[in-house]
């Protein structure tokens, strides 16, 4: 089972799951499972099958995007696209100059010898296949580290997909819709590299948040929809993969056709988006996010935390963040729709303001009728094969405060629900 899994506290769930004798075992002796979880994490040691596929998978489409990424930079300067070329390249510095100085803070606690390793991973390019593997094996949080593997994967990922992967499937995008002499098939090679990487990013977070053993005891109202058994997972896994696919090719090509017409028009979208979303959580009194910040540092951290989740749901419809503590399950599907319809109406301006360089109209016009449509399909399957229960956190309208003190309030809560109250901001629990 273990070979089968990539938790090893999933493991040990689908070992319990799938034997009747086992549950009951479970259920009268407290200490079986975190023995069995501790059996699956030892058996990590020698058959890590799970972790080793995620390790080499993950590790391998960040370092093919990344050769791309350089790859298209070289074909930007010969052929004189020197601001492409440059806005490109800020994107990787960027990302890469986050995930070190996150490195830093990450180990600095633990001697410059550790310091050192995460930077050379970091400039390898192999931190996220790391990461992956920290949290695919089941690695403990290392003495004096600032986070523990699953939120530092979470964390670093967030930078890549804000500073590089969003903005830089943006950029190629528009720069193959709008200049016709450039157009290549590798440019097309590079934009579904950069499209795969990200999907595969958001789709891993997801999933290693929600079959979390931690995290299903702490919130069994939220985590808890993917389905027990590898097979079922695998599924969910796999549809949940092509809907990322499907919504960050048709938020990010729709933007780009909007870049391409008039891009002070889509700058002022994503601005007026971001702004509409802070004035919906600030009416609601939720504009703090959970970490536990105080003063005005922690404000300036909220806002600038807030406008991030909603970018990176917006154009990858991360799942991950429908939870009440990020955007909220009722503003997510909103915004997960609302950037579909938008994709759509940015296409066909695209086809109605195209100039001499533009895509042909046949062209957008099939883009339009087969990438919502596979989205809308693959979501709906997604749906329908999570457990039924959560489907309505994808319609949860309460915010973050109102979760917690249900969380706390609920007869039913066990004493580790009622801890993960307490690590979150004052903010939400004050009023219990």
């Amino acid at each position: 089972m273990r070979r089968l899994a990539e938790l090893p506290e999933a493991a040990a769930e689908q070992f319990i799951m799938n034997s009747v004798a086992l549950q009951e075992l479970a259920s009268k002796y407290e200490a079986f499972v975190p023995a069995l979880q501790i059996a699956a994490t030892l058996a990590t040691k020698t058959s890590n099958l799970g972790a080793t596929l995620r390790l080499f998978f993950a590790a391998s489409l960040s370092m093919f995007d990344f050769v791309t990424d350089v790859i298209m930079i070289r074909d930007y300067f010969q052929a004189g696209q020197t601001r492409s070329a440059q806005m490109l390249l800020g994107m990787l510095g960027a990302n890469l100059f986050c995930n070190l100085v996150t490195s830093y803070f990450q180990s600095r606690r633990r001697g410059w010898k550790a310091v050192t390793k995460d930077w050379l991973f970091g400039l390898s390019h192999l931190k996220p296949g790391v990461d992956a593997w920290k949290v695919a094996s089941g690695a403990d949080h290392e003495e004096n580290a600032m986070f523990d593997p699953k939120f530092e994967l979470t964390f670093c990922k967030g930078i890549e997909l804000a500073t590089e992967s969003i903005p830089g499937t943006l950029l190629q995008a528009t720069v193959y819709l709008s200049t016709k002499e450039a157009r290549t098939n590798y440019q097309v090679f590079s934009i579904c590299t950069s499209i795969l990487t990200t999907a595969f990013s958001t789709t891993t977070i997801s999933f290693d948040w929600d079959v979390g053993v931690a995290q299903r005891l702490t919130s069994p109202d939220f985590y808890g929809y993917i389905p027990d058994g590898h097979r079922a997972r695998l599924k969910v896994f796999l549809l949940m993969f092509v809907a990322t696919i499907a919504h960050v090719t048709s938020t990010s090509v729709g933007m780009a056709m909007l870049i391409t017409i008039s891009p002070t028009s889509a700058s002022l979208y994503v601005l007026a988006s971001a702004c509409v979303y802070l004035i919906y959580r600030v009416c609601r009194g939720d504009l703090h996010d959970w970490l536990p910040i105080k003063g005005k540092r922690g404000w300036v951290v909220s806002v600038a935390f807030r406008m991030l989740c909603k970018i990176i749901v917006d154009f990858t419809g991360l799942v991950q963040f429908l939870h009440p503590q990020e955007v909220g399950g009722a503003y997510y599907t909103i915004s997960l729709l609302q950037a579909q319809v938008m994709s759509v109406v940015f296409a066909l301006l695209y086809v109605d303001e195209r100039a001499e360089d533009a895509v042909d109209a046949d062209t957008v016009h099939m883009f339009v009728a087969s990438v919502p449509f596979i989205w809308a399909c693959s979501y709906s399957m997604l749906l329908a094969s999570i457990k039924k229960k959560y489907i309505e956190t994808f319609f949860d309208s309460r915010n973050a405060i109102q979760f917690n003190v249900d969380k706390f309030r609920d007869p039913r809560a066990s004493d580790e629900q009622k801890s993960g109250v307490a690590g979150n901001t004052r903010i939400y629990w004050h009023s219990i």
